[in-house]
């Protein structure tokens, strides 16, 4: 799936295109006991009640590919009976109304899910008429190529909410609210099948993390057997180990700011590739993209020649990366253990490397005001009324 075909989806979350029919759940305290399930027509519930699993809805379809989202496929054994993939086409099969098939999928997710409290296991079945598009890629609304089915599975913290006093109209006065107990926004979710090119993909799944962190490795073994991706943490973490041990000592400031030019042009001429091609899959590198960033990055083959070696010791299976997740582009970071120093892309070239009296120093040119805490201060001025170069300002 593509960020396209996941905001088609997420459109209908309102209730003149919805076509939810079952709506059911199951609701688990911290000791893994269920406290209880439930199974209803979607469309019976009251508007605003609606309104609110919609949101939810939403959530577990939301963020960015790479980060949040990620295309599971299945091990082509699962697809047999028995498998897990299997599991999940009988579900959908059933369109969620075989009760000892729910019964067993929840007691499943409670056995391989780690989560600390209490929590809602909520699952939805939808239709979509899925419009046909021409070639100049406008949806027809009038004209349709298939009837897209599909279910949601999200896993929800439900905590308790803090007491508070609340006003009550018709006592016109304030008075401690009651504990409650909230469903929170989905922290774990899944689609099954995939809308893939805007058809049915029983192959693949759509996976969502609300974490960025950790992906829950553990319930993607247990329920779809599936390849887990790497956390976009993790992404960013293995790439800085693999930059700093394959240059080791020729990792320096301007090396690092150079990569991460070539990482922004590279990221820039992808996108405009999507756009003419009208492809809106996401972007995923191997070790031969990440290689070849760092040649186009002026890197020496001298250099390199440890590039393989540090790289299959850190994705030895060459798990796929996303561009987006191995560097900041949005902005330029330095620190030391006393020192935090925030750049904006387009002033990169104000930041010098220098040795000053002997000693390694961070010069930024001043071009404008500034300001301490918040006050304009004057800069010390030489006789020309310029600013001071760095050896006068030390010298002042």
């Amino acid at each position: 799936m593509n960020t396209k075909e996941v905001s088609e989806l997420k459109k209908r979350f309102v209730t003149d295109r919805s076509c939810i029919s079952s709506l059911c759940g199951c609701y688990v305290n911290g000791e893994k006991e269920k406290i209880t399930t439930f199974h209803e027509t979607f469309l019976t519930l009251e508007e605003e009640e609606r309104h609110k699993y919609f949101e939810i809805f939403k959530k577990a379809m939301s963020g960015t590919f790479g980060r949040n989202l990620f295309n599971l496929s299945f091990p082509l054994e699962e697809e047999e009976e028995g498998g897990k993939q299997y599991r999940l086409w009988q579900l959908w099969q059933t369109k969620l109304q075989d009760e000892t098939l729910l019964q067993e999928f929840y007691d499943e997710i409670i056995q391989n899910t780690f989560y600390d409290g209490n929590y809602l296991i909520l699952m939805m079945f939808d239709s979509y008429d899925v419009p046909a598009r021409g070639k100049d890629h406008r949806v027809m609304e009038e004209a349709s190529d298939e009837v897209y089915q599909y279910f949601l599975c999200c896993i929800c913290p439900v905590k308790l909410a803090k007491p508070a006093l609340c006003y009550e109209p018709s006592k016109q006065a304030f008075h401690r609210r009651e504990n409650e107990w909230i469903l929170q926004a989905p922290e774990i979710a899944f689609l099954f099948p995939s809308f893939d090119d805007r058809s049915t993909n029983l192959h693949e799944t759509l996976f969502y993390s609300k974490s960025t962190e950790q992906v829950h490795d553990e319930l993607i073994d247990a329920m779809l057997a599936a390849k887990p991706p790497v956390p976009a943490k993790s992404q960013k973490e293995i790439f800085q180990s693999v930059i700093q041990k394959t240059l080791g000592d020729a990792c320096d400031c301007e090396q690092v700011l150079q990569i991460q030019d070539t990482l922004v042009e590279c990221m820039e001429q992808q996108k405009q590739q999507q756009q003419a091609t009208f492809d809106d899959k996401p972007v995923e590198w191997t070790k031969k993209d990440v290689k070849e960033l760092l040649v186009s990055s002026g890197m020496e083959d001298a250099v390199l020649e440890e590039f393989d070696l540090v790289y299959d010791a850190m994705l030895p299976d060459n798990t796929p990366l996303s561009a987006q997740n191995l560097m900041d582009t949005k902005k330029t970071e330095l620190k030391t253990a006393n020192v935090f120093i925030r750049v904006k892309p387009q002033a990169k070239h104000l930041l010098e490397t220098k040795i000053v009296e002997g000693r390694p120093c961070i010069v930024i040119a001043i071009e404008e005001d500034v300001l301490v805490n918040g006050i304009p201060v004057t800069m010390p001025k030489n006789q020309a009324g310029a600013s001071l170069t760095q050896e006068e300002s030390d010298a002042f």
